[in-house]
């Protein structure tokens, strides 16, 4: 994936967009390696406040809430553009859950121990929280208790486990849940590393699912501080094909064991080279 692989969300930040933008993720989305910390795919604000700009989504559904940085950026663009958003984010950690976190705050870099609850209670956050409505979990049991229930969401943002299983359970799931001429964004598209390699299978899929499937470079292209070989992406699906349907539990179980294997092929000790 080469960056001339642009996409129309990835245009250049005013300045306001870009200070939310580095507020939050200072908060928010830092990723630290050795004592070095870096803007962490920062870009998928741009492609989220595009989103909502363009689509005005009323009701929205996040698969894997993280830290928070995705829901807070939807949340700040529904105040912008003047939307009634209602945003319901799932995670397996509650809001309690203690986590490492690398932030930037007060002008210093540190790896703390803290909660959702503990940086969302921050007053750089304050006035968003109010249409974020968390759940905790597995996706095995939240989203198809959400289909029961008959919820149906205009935008749903994919960012939970990135193995082959749950790549391909949150996505089935997704487009049971989306409704008529409702959108998906997928993240971590990431040919060059293992972790990516659910998201990149999941793409030929959502060819036969959805009318558009665009595929576009993210991490570092604006901000800077990406990866240098491959590049990590997103997928934006829009139009889909069919709307209702059912999940396969026989198929899930089938790629289950596929994903289980493909773990394995990762593993040093079977590459086929002796020495």
């Amino acid at each position: 994936m080469s960056k001339q692989q642009s996409s129309s969300f990835l245009q250049e930040p005013d300045k306001e967009l870009a200070e939310q933008v580095s507020l939050f993720g200072n908060l928010l989305g830092l990723k630290e390696e050795g004592g070095i910390f870096r803007a962490a795919n920062f870009e998928r604000a741009l492609v989220l406040d595009r989103i909502v700009k363009n689509k005005r989504p009323q009701r929205v559904l996040e698969i894997g809430t993280g830290r928070g940085f995705g829901c807070f950026i939807i949340s700040a663009a529904a105040v912008k553009y003047g939307l009634d958003l209602h945003i319901v984010t799932l995670d397996m950690l509650s809001p309690e859950t203690k986590q490492r976190w690398p932030i930037r705050r007060d002008g210093k870099e540190e790896v703390a121990t803290l909660s959702r609850s503990d940086v969302w209670s921050r007053p750089e956050l304050d006035g968003l929280q109010g249409r974020i409505e968390e759940r905790t979990g597995k996706t095995t049991r939240l989203l198809p208790k959400s289909f029961r229930r008959g919820e149906r969401f205009d935008f749903i943002f994919i960012d939970a486990g990135h193995d082959l299983f749950a790549v391909f359970h949150d996505l089935a799931w997704a487009t049971l849940l989306l409704a008529d001429r409702g959108c998906v964004l997928m993240d971590d598209f990431a040919p060059m590393e293992d972790f990516g390699l659910g998201t990149c299978i999941a793409v030929t899929h959502a060819r036969r699912l959805f009318h558009k499937v665009e595929v576009f470079q993210t991490d570092g292209v604006v901000f800077g501080s990406g990866p240098e070989s491959g590049g990590r992406g997103m997928v934006f699906l829009e139009g889909p094909k069919v709307l209702g349907g059912q999940i396969s539990q026989l198929r899930l179980f089938a790629v289950a064991l596929v994903s289980k294997l493909l773990d394995l092929a990762f593993s040093p000790r079977l590459f086929p080279l002796a020495r």
